[in-house]
């Protein structure tokens, strides 16, 4: 059904309602229930209330592992963009909900600082960062919101410590069944995600349009900017990942020693590459690791999420190829299409992805080993 169908599903979609004279998400939206089914208490929009999270459920594979409760609520099929600061079901700061505390949300941060390398980064340390971490009650509030135990929710504090920056598929391919609208809804989970973390937002780029998405700060404007995008042409995703961000936003301010925080990119592409040389997509991120390797930062200011959306199965090869590559293999992790990952869960454990999952992995697959290991 696709990652857009099974969030609605399940209730956690973005309902986009803002546009009246543009239907086509509405529209896409309504199919979608007619065909998999609404979720209880769907509505045109408003504050979503989920139930609270179960316990019992910690730890990343227990995560995995669980229906995260069903898709009822009281109020809309989405999250309404209102208040950051305060949750809706209580009236009460998000802080105020009990969550982590400092040392837990630090020791978080420095393991990940740990494993990948960069504490070069954070000469002055990330006390600051646990401390706003705890003092916004982020942990709290994508927990309540994407109905996930604390103790997985921490996992993408880890977040704060990149800035991020997506790469879409703009190519003509991508207009095939529900992909944009997939694109939507996971470029509106990363927006909320990150926010949480960093008031910088994230940033987001397309393989053939020129058009940038900076400092995108909220699952609105994450939407609204792909509505603006026409998709259409081949997918060089070498060339763009080189030109549109390697280059301009990791090598040129690494050369000039101003580069202020490892780069997380998660490219969102529906198949391989098209429209360059072969191999080019790899040999740009070699290419960008030996000359970072020639900087104070080196190789690891830069990791790479690659994620399918649609079906095709030479997409999924070749991801699956990609992230066994012998040269950029170890630098990357990558993400087959939701249904595929379900599919491959179910017949292993006779378990059930959840999509929220899915988009955990997404976001955590590139800079946490646990993530990336999940899919061999």
């Amino acid at each position: 059904m696709g990652i857009g169908a099974a969030l609605l599903v399940a209730g956690l979609a973005f309902v986009v309602v803002k546009k009246m004279g543009d239907n086509r998400h509405k529209k896409q939206q309504q199919q979608q229930m007619l065909q998999y089914g609404a979720p209880a208490g769907y509505g045109g929009g408003g504050a979503y209330r989920p139930p609270p999270p179960s316990g019992g459920m910690g730890g990343m594979m227990g995560g995995m592992m669980g229906g995260f409760g069903g898709g009822g609520g009281s109020g809309g099929g989405g999250f309404s963009s209102g208040s950051r600061d305060i949750n809706a079901s209580t009236g009460q700061p998000w802080n105020a909900t009990p969550g982590p505390d400092y040392n837990t949300v630090l020791q978080s941060l420095i393991a990940t600082i740990n494993e990948r390398r960069i504490g070069g980064f954070f000469p002055q340390g990330v006390e600051s960062i646990a401390q706003r971490v705890v003092q916004t009650g982020a942990v709290q509030r994508v927990a309540t919101e994407w109905r996930i135990p604390q103790d997985l929710a921490i996992d993408l504090v880890k977040l704060a410590l990149f800035d991020i920056v997506v790469l879409c598929d703009d190519s003509a391919s991508m207009r095939n069944g529900d992909r944009i609208s997939d694109l939507q809804q996971v470029l509106a989970k990363v927006a909320f995600a990150g926010t949480l973390l960093d008031d910088d937002g994230i940033e987001i780029r397309f393989v053939n349009n020129y058009m940038q998405g900076n400092r995108i700060n909220s699952q609105d404007a994450a939407v609204d900017i792909v509505d603006n995008i026409n998709f259409d042409g081949a997918k060089p995703l070498g060339t763009a990942i080189e030109q549109k961000i390697l280059q301009p936003m990791v090598l040129a301010p690494a050369r000039q020693n101003a580069l202020r925080k490892p780069l997380l990119v998660i490219v969102i592409t529906d198949g391989q590459p098209t429209g360059e040389p072969f191999g080019y997509l790899q040999q740009s991120i070699v290419n960008a690791a030996n000359q970072l390797n020639s900087t104070p930062y080196g190789p690891k200011a830069v990791s790479y999420q690659f994620a399918q959306v649609g079906t095709d199965m030479s997409a999924t090869q070749f991801l699956a190829a990609l992230d066994n590559d012998p040269m950029v293999g170890a630098m990357i992790d990558c993400t087959s299409d939701y249904d595929i990952e379900s599919q491959e869960m179910l017949q292993k454990t006779g378990q059930q992805l959840t999509p929220i999952m899915w988009l955990m992995k997404l976001m955590l697959g590139g800079i946490d080993s646990s993530y990336d290991s999940q899919d061999g």
